[in-house]
């Protein structure tokens, strides 16, 4: 039986040889390849199974697949949904620039992250890109421990390594037998850059606002940002059927606004550090979760991986725990 990640790529036509792994040549330019990446139309109807049982945690693993459109009306509802509950109580003039900067820059970030790992999909598979995005992390890491100067001790790098070798124990396979970096590849690197960036800045952000006036902010930013782009790409954001936008809503409720609350909540507690490794065990859950509801076979790297992930994390979020302590 097919694993989940194949039956997404087969349906959504992704471009990808197993034989020749991301070795795709180069395009002339960067702005070609994302203008190509971004002219499809789509009905998010057919694939309502996939989206609905994948649960909360699985959510950027999931919606990001259908190109940066899907994005923007998550943000877009989100934002709308969140609205009514931030004005009641204060104005956007109430803001101050400070509590406005960090916000908006994670939103744009945010944003550009969902824009290219949703390009990469075109020339490279599911998992690697999946891949690529989860070094994340070190970036957060290395920033937290040059820019912040955070004492990261041999403990969180242990847990660290612990939970990257797990995600390539998951993700990785496909790599080890074609250890070629692409141009799918380099888009999914380059995404995972602004999903740090994105963690950074809502460490700082969450500082200055409430949780959600913070995540009104980010979606708004985001949902300007992916406005542009789609413009751009030559996306219709308009003309979807009901069924769609009804996709489209259940998922910037669920999946979105429940998601994004739970970590914009951490942020405000635990450093970047440690909550960007902690969305490795995403994967972990969604493959969980897909045994029983999607029939999915408990493959032999879920079985390694899983305790990897999840010991790895343990590790690092002693670090947390301390923060939490003092």
């Amino acid at each position: 039986m097919r694993s989940l990640s194949e039956k997404r790529s087969e349906t959504m036509k992704i471009s990808h040889n197993p034989e020749v792994s991301g070795s795709n040549p180069l395009p002339a330019t960067v702005f070609e390849t994302i203008y190509t990446n971004c002219r499809g139309r789509f009905d998010l109807w057919e694939h309502r199974k996939w989206i609905i049982n994948d649960g909360v945690i699985g959510w950027k693993n999931i919606f990001n697949n259908y190109y940066p459109i899907t994005s923007l009306f998550r943000m877009a509802f989100t934002a709308l949904f969140l609205t009514p509950f931030v004005l009641k109580k204060r104005s956007l003039r109430s803001f101050s620039k400070k509590q406005l900067f960090f916000p908006i820059a994670a939103g744009i970030f945010s944003a550009i992250d969902h824009f290219f790992w949703s390009s990469s999909l075109v020339y490279t598979s599911v998992a690697n890109a999946i891949l690529f995005n989860y070094i994340a992390p070190i970036w957060v890491a290395l920033v937290a421990y040059f820019l912040y100067k955070e004492k990261l001790t041999v403990k969180f790098w242990s847990g660290m390594a612990l939970a990257m070798i797990g995600a390539v124990t998951i993700f990785g396979m496909d790599l080890i037998h074609h250890p070629q970096i692409g141009w799918g590849d380099t888009l999914a690197i380059i995404s995972s850059l602004f999903y740090a960036g994105y963690f950074i800045f809502s460490q700082q952000g969450r500082k200055l606002n409430r949780v959600v006036e913070y995540l009104w902010l980010v979606t708004l930013s985001a949902t300007f940002t992916l406005t542009i782009l789609a413009l751009i790409c030559g996306n219709s954001i308009k003309d979807y059927s009901l069924n769609t936008i009804l996709v489209f809503i259940s998922s910037a409720l669920f999946a979105q606004t429940i998601g994004y609350l739970s970590l914009s909540y951490a942020s405000g507690h635990l450093p970047a550090s440690v909550i960007s490794p902690t969305m490795i065990l995403q994967p972990v859950v969604t493959a969980v979760l897909a045994v029983p509801i999607l029939g999915e076979p408990i493959t032999t790297q879920l079985v390694i991986a899983a305790p990897l992930i999840l010991m790895g994390i343990l590790l690092i979020n002693q670090k947390g725990m301390a923060i939490q302590l003092k």
